[in-house]
């Protein structure tokens, strides 16, 4: 991602590599900017790393006459001078914008992004928040694209070790070395594209064969002689990128994984085709405009999703297709700015000159970065920044030091050992919710309502995970499904232990993706969902469980609604445009609530529905008594918990009772 030109050494600096790489980077941009026909944009960013395998392998073999120390030392050195000095600038300037106009809690996650950036840890940053990649997560983590740099910092720090490593006790398995690591590195991406696919995204081993295709490129020096090869491989490579740009999904595909064989390998026949003469299409990549792009590709990188994050967070709603318009030719100015003011006037030794000038600057600035990311990171956000109107919106998980409830092992699970809350006279009976964070969302009204009967509330939630027995999720990758599954299977050992009044399941009931587990007799006609909340009840009241009541959802608002209310206070519009009917809020979950009324109907279990206070007429409220009733789009706050509670009450009440 931030290879610039690479003049120095034996070998020719190619202009055709810059033209190539701002079509990488006009491809990503273009897909943050969500611009139609770029979904797969993305893709770029595995152009990036071919490329910058291939530059850096030149590099480093470029005088075999240097000794290892002294290469090494030139090789850090430039790529200290390429990376450090605009990627520090632009965490400061995201930081102050941040400091500026995120809410605490966003505050906090852009610390961790911040204190992660200076010490190339920005990809274990991203994929330690448990999303993926194509969440829209950039809105208030707008330092979330730095991962890729950091993986090939990463990269960077033992791959020239090993190339000399192995020209010194192996020269003449070089090659043969880096194909195998490449082979290992594919395989394990190809694996965990299914396994782990989060984490896939974004670490080193899973990536490493895409560079080190790149060095393959380099270090055989495939130069095909013949034009009418040139020229095939050439148009091949850029119909294969147009295609993906264009035909990638990421709700479709896992990525990358077999897929991204595609971009990476349509990159190095562009890189072949260059040489032993050229193409049309390389002359035509070599085109100014393209590598004046290509040399400022890496500021645009760096600017690109802060401005489209921080413009998306303050509008609220969708930008329009002007707006981004207007965005994107700021990115370009702002990137060429970055390009002339900071990135080129330090590679070429305009200011800190010497190697000990560009030490002591670099540490000191990456200090000051780690530093405040820490801070950022540590601290409650600083609300104090806000004004007494603006903190009267502030939402934030009102779940506390229970976080620690949600990560119990299967054995803690097993033997009772779970977070629970004690009424002043409790007795002797227990209720037990469990369920999914909308689960946890429902916990502080289901506290209080305990509390008054006197009895015990126990909890257990695991986020994702549908209560339901012999269920699974198709969204869920196959290592997530079965980590559910044992964890259902651990409550209902739970349940034969405290043997609770009162089951709840609380969840995100959507039917779109459900599908029954193998083993579950599903009747002729039924709903799959029907037969494994039927299979539950029965577990559950032979393990000794009282009455079984399913929490049906809250309504699905387009926005999170905390953010939206203080923009909007912010900036003076009204937040009306927060507004759901109550038909668009049932349509999403129709299928799984009609059922679970049906099975109520039936004496089977009870239910209650939040909606019944949410959606009182034909419109669900967002906000009430000036407070946001939602954290963010689909979970309550502990104030829309507490204005759901009358409706939650129908657990309690006798059988069949409906509110």
């Amino acid at each position: 991602m931030s290879s610039g030109p690479q003049r120095a050494g034996a070998f020719a600096y190619r202009p055709d590599i810059d033209g190539l790489r701002a079509l990488a980077v006009l491809a990503v941009i273009f897909f943050h900017a969500e611009v139609p026909g770029f979904g797969g944009g993305y893709v770029g960013v595995d152009v990036f790393f071919v490329i910058s395998g291939y530059l850096i392998t030149q590099f480093l073999l470029s005088d075999p006459t240097r000794g290892a120390r002294a290469m090494l030392g030139n090789f850090y050195a430039r790529r200290a001078r390429r990376i450090l000095p605009a990627l520090l600038i632009t965490c400061a300037g995201v930081a102050l914008i941040g400091w500026l106009l995120l809410m605490p809690d966003e505050l906090v996650i852009l610390g961790k992004h911040l204190a992660a950036a200076p010490v190339f840890l920005s990809n274990v940053a991203a994929w330690s928040e448990g999303g993926g990649y194509f969440e829209r997560s950039y809105l208030s983590a707008p330092l979330r694209h730095l991962w890729s740099i950091a993986v090939e910092e990463q990269f960077y720090l033992g791959y020239p070790l090993l190339l000399l490593v192995i020209a010194r006790y192996m020269p003449r398995r070089q090659t043969f070395f880096i194909a195998v690591l490449a082979l290992l590195s594919l395989l394990l991406c190809i694996w965990a594209s299914h396994h782990r696919a989060a984490v896939n995204y974004y670490a080193l081993p899973t990536r490493a064969w895409e560079l080190l295709l790149g060095g393959l490129m380099s270090l055989t020096a495939v130069a095909p002689r013949s034009r009418l090869v040139r020229e095939i491989a050439a148009a091949t490579g850029v119909a294969v990128l147009v295609a993906t740009v264009w035909l990638y999904d990421p709700k479709r595909i896992s990525y990358p994984g077999p897929c991204a064989l595609l971009p990476c390998a349509a990159t190095t026949a562009l890189l072949a085709a260059g040489t032993g003469g050229g193409s049309a299409l390389n002359r035509l990549l070599a085109w100014r405009p393209l590598v004046f792009i290509g040399l400022i590709s890496y500021s645009l990188y760096l600017w690109h999703l802060p401005l489209l994050g921080f413009a998306a967070y303050y509008s609220i709603t969708p930008l329009t297709a002007s707006e981004r318009a207007v965005l994107i030719a700021c990115i370009f100015a702002l990137g060429a700015l970055s390009y002339r003011v900071i990135e080129r006037p330090v590679r070429q030794r305009a200011f800190l000159k010497t190697p000990r000038a560009l030490l002591f600057g670099a540490s000191a600035a990456s200090a000051l970065v780690l530093a405040a990311g820490l801070l950022l990171w540590n601290s409650d956000g600083f609300p104090q920044r806000l004004s007494a109107q603006e903190r009267a919106l502030l939402v934030t998980p009102d779940i506390g030091d229970l976080v620690r409830c949600t990560t119990l092992s299967l054995g803690q699970i097993r033997t009772a050992r779970v977070c629970h809350f004690d009424p002043p006279e409790a007795a002797g009976a227990s209720v037990l919710l469990w369920g999914d964070s909308h689960a946890l969302s429902v916990l502080p009204a289901f506290k209080d309502l305990s509390a008054r009967r006197h009895m015990t509330l126990y909890f257990v939630v695991k986020s994702s995970c549908w209560p339901v027995l012999s269920s699974l999720d198709r969204a869920r990758e196959a290592h997530a499904q079965a980590a559910c599954t044992a964890f259902n299977s651990a409550v209902v050992d739970l349940v034969r232990v405290i043997k609770p009044a009162l089951v709840i399941l609380g969840g995100r009931w959507n039917d779109q993706n459900f599908a029954a587990a193998p083993g579950l007799e599903v009747p002729d006609g039924e709903f799959a969902f029907t037969a494994a909340m039927r299979q539950t009840v029965r577990v559950l009241a032979d393990a000794g469980g009282g009455a079984v009541c399913v929490v049906l959802d809250v309504p699905q608002l387009k926005y999170p609604v905390s953010h939206a209310l203080l923009i909007a206070q912010r900036r003076g519009i009204p937040d009306d445009f927060l507004t759901v009917a109550r038909g668009d809020a049932l349509a999403p979950i129709q299928r799984m609530e009609g059922e679970v009324r049906a099975l109520a109907q039936a004496g089977v279990l009870r239910f209650a529905d939040p909606k019944a206070a949410l959606c009182p007429g034909p419109s669900c409220l967002y906000k009430a008594a000036g407070r946001s009733l939602y954290f963010d789009g689909d979970h309550l706050s502990s104030a829309g918990a507490a204005y759901s509670a009358k409706a939650l009450e129908a657990c309690f009440d006798p059988p069949n009772r409906a509110p």
